[in-house]
Order: structure tokens, then C-alpha cells, then sequence
């Protein structure tokens, strides 16, 4: 993988090994709380807003926002997007909210060409892989 990815909603950076060993890019993370910041090993930290990114038109090549994406109301992270880009996103659900969620994912990826879904039951997880 060439270009580089946005990390929205970085939380504790559980996943950067994986980013870095599998999508071979530059990383930038992204996170309204300093001290998740702070804990990540990403090549570039930005503090900020999911709804409002400080980031240029089309300068990513792919977004991973891993259980945060129900909290970014807006949706700016189309717009630092390049042409044939991907994101991956993932959400937590509940017997109450699983409706609610799944509508949500649809509407963040709307445009998109969805390639992977998973809702995994046990985890209470849907996560997504879509291609723009």
C-alpha cells in the first residue's frame, strides 16, 4: 500500500502494529484527547475534531476509524478522501442499538463499493471494508 492513512480516532493505538506491518504507509492519528495522543506511535499527531479535519481536500489514501465512527457526526472525512481510496470502519452494537448502527454504516458509506462486512455476534462488532 502507497499513500498515506488517517487514523480517525485513534483511542490507545491498539491496532498500529497492524497498520504499520500490513498497509506499509505513513499513518497520521487523529484524536480529540491529548493523551491518546500521546500514548500513539503514529508517524504524525494532529489533535483534533473528527467533524471538522484541518487536512486538505483529497489528501488521503485511506481512513481506518475503528469504533469511532458513530461519534463523527459529520461527514468531512469524504472530503480528505483521494479517488480510489478505502475506509475502514467498525461500530459496537447492542440488541438495542443493532438497528440504529447498521443504518449508520450505511449512510457513512454511502457511495462507496462495500467489499467486506462482518457483524460478528459475540463481539457485538460490525466492521466494514468499502472502496471509493
Amino acid at each position: 500500500m502507497r499513500g498515506v492513512i488517517l487514523d480517525l480516532g485513534i483511542g490507545f493505538g491498539y491496532f498500529e502494529r497492524y497498520f504499520r506491518k500490513f498497509l506499509k504507509a505513513p499513518i497520521v492519528g487523529v484524536d480529540i484527547d491529548i493523551e491518546m495522543l500521546r500514548k500513539c506511535r503514529h508517524d504524525i499527531k494532529v489533535l483534533a475534531d473528527g467533524n471538522a479535519l484541518p487536512f486538505r481536500k483529497k489528501s488521503f489514501d485511506g481512513i481506518v476509524c475503528l469504533d469511532t465512527i458513530h461519534l463523527v457526526k459529520s461527514y468531512d472525512y469524504r472530503r480528505v478522501l483521494k479517488p480510489r481510496s478505502f475506509v475502514l470502519i467498525s461500530t459496537f452494537f447492542n440488541s438495542c442499538n443493532f438497528s440504529e448502527r447498521r443504518a449508520m454504516l450505511k449512510r457513512k458509506t454511502k457511495g462507496f463499493r462495500v467489499t467486506e462486512k462482518i457483524s460478528e455476534g459475540r463481539e457485538n462488532e460490525i466492521i466494514v471494508l468499502a472502496l471509493r
